[in-house]
């Protein structure tokens, strides 16, 4: 929800909770027969940027990011850096990207976040992931249809036509997802005159209907139990081209089961089962890309998804893809188990909090300085002194940083027989 309210200052200059510049009423959100795609046009802002000076010092982060040409990559300016004996800290990485944001160096903003994930010069936190979604989004016009379905999904009708109005202007495609959205809110009896209206629009924005598309409007026949209405949205879907999938058939099938017309439901159910892949995976390669491609732009996927598509693509004979899959997976698992880590560090439980390091060392995580830190701090709230806890670190392979020696400096204090001066 922060996030979301972050990115709905950058794009709107006020705030998603009641300081946006667009008036509705809470009251005539769903109201159907005023609903129309002449859509509300947002109060004109002028935003403000502090001036900037022109010439940044030369040996910082930005200024040599900043002054790359244009094919090179910013990892060269990364390893400069810390060629030059620098640390990469993450006040750097975010003054560099404040800066780009208001130069609207979108691409380089990107690649810095994608470096900064990829190599972690320290551990990435949440809003270091929001960055990279952020500039992801900018670039591919995923921001704004993220903002209009989540707007949708609140029954804020009038916003997300607006927002639509705005993604117009900016030569934004929209997503066949956010008129999904719609005429699932137009799906009520008394609504259903505006599904018109909206596929008419979604024709004006050449957003071809998906599959789903037309998965919807046949639930919506079938809950009225209109054989007729189905048909027709049959026929459209034939001279769509659109190919039906196995949960096109089940509502055709289903809706004519409840008709009683049995032997059509029969035919459809037939056709449910050819349509099946079965064993056949290979069928489905180009399908499985394309929806991995989808879930990876989300900004969190969850284990059982990774374990989905590694099946997938084992299945497909894509070992390699499956294999790297596997070590995104364990990445995750990795994380979610420093994670524990951390709380058991917060309540000094040091013993649960050596289990579970033991269980990122074996996978060779603890070689990141954090980790370490994490099972300092653990002895420090506890208040128990271990003096190996350096020489530990140093033969794990983890290079102790300033926040080593602070935590190591108030451990000390809890040596046996120590006076505190």
């Amino acid at each position: 929800m922060k996030l979301t309210k972050e990115i709905g200052q950058e794009f709107w200059g006020g705030s998603l909770d009641g300081t946006l510049p667009i008036s509705f009423s809470a009251t005539t959100q769903l109201h159907s027969s005023s609903f129309t795609f002449a859509t509300l046009t947002p109060h004109n802002n002028n935003f403000s940027s502090d001036n900037e000076s022109s010439e940044e010092e030369p040996k910082s982060l930005c200024w040599r990011i900043e002054k790359l040409p244009g094919t090179e990559p910013v990892g060269s300016a990364f390893q400069c850096w810390m060629g030059d004996g620098f640390p990469i800290h993450r006040a750097h990485v975010f003054h560099t990207i404040n800066r780009f944001r208001k130069l609207h160096f979108n691409k380089r903003a990107l690649e810095v976040m994608e470096w900064v994930i990829k190599e972690r010069p320290y551990r990435p936190k949440e809003l270091d992931y929001s960055y990279l979604l952020e500039f992801r989004t900018k670039l591919h016009g995923l921001l704004y249809n993220n903002l209009v379905i989540a707007c949708l999904d609140k029954g804020m009708i009038r916003l997300s036509l607006a927002s639509m109005k705005k993604m117009r202007e900016l030569g934004h495609p929209i997503s066949h997802l956010i008129f999904n959205s719609l005429i699932i809110l137009h799906s009520l009896p008394n609504r259903r005159k505006a599904i018109t209206r909206i596929l008419r629009q979604m024709r004006a924005d050449k957003v071809d209907p998906h599959v789903s598309t037309y998965n919807i409007l046949m639930k919506i026949e079938a809950n009225q139990h209109n054989i007729e209405g189905l048909v027709t949205v049959f026929g459209d879907m034939k001279r769509a081209q659109v190919k039906p999938k196995e949960i096109f058939f089940c509502i055709l099938a289903t809706a004519h089961a409840v008709a009683r017309l049995y032997t059509i439901c029969e035919a459809y159910v037939e056709a449910v089962e050819k349509s099946a892949t079965g064993n056949n995976w290979s069928t489905l390669d180009k399908e499985i890309e394309r929806t991995w491609g989808i879930l990876q732009e989300l900004p969190h996927v969850r284990s059982k998804i990774f374990v989905v598509a590694i099946e997938a693509f084992g299945r497909m004979g894509g070992l390699s893809h499956a294999e790297q899959l596997w070590i995104r997976k364990s990445t995750l698992w990795l994380e979610i188990t420093l994670s524990i880590v951390e709380t058991f560090a917060e309540n000094g439980d040091i013993e649960n909090a050596e289990k579970l390091f033991e269980e990122l060392k074996k996978e060779n995580y603890s070689r990141y300085t954090f980790v370490y830190n994490t099972l300092i701090k653990a002895y420090v709230k506890a208040k128990i002194y271990d003096p190996n806890l350096l020489k530990r670190m140093i033969l794990g392979g983890s290079r102790p940083d300033s926040k080593t020696y602070s935590l190591l400096n108030l451990l000390s204090s809890f040596k046996p027989n120590c006076v505190l001066l």
